[in-house]
């Protein structure tokens, strides 16, 4: 199984399926690395390995975007 995860910089608001999403938010990746030491279960263990490197990947996909 792989874990992939999107980066992306908009101004537009979501526009969510209904038949798909639920609901969704905007979390900061401190705030998600502080949810998944408190609260580990409300994340699966594919997103658990996969949240890893995604800090090193954000700054990447930042500096790629300053250029």
């Amino acid at each position: 199984e792989l874990g992939h995860v999107y980066f992306g910089v908009t101004d537009d608001v979501p526009q969510m399926n209904p038949d798909e999403v639920s609901s969704y938010e905007y979390q900061s990746i401190d705030d998600i690395a502080q949810r998944m030491a408190t609260t580990p279960d409300q994340f699966t263990a594919w997103f658990q390995l996969t949240f890893a490197r995604i800090p090193d990947y954000w700054q990447t996909f930042q500096s790629e975007q300053s250029h």
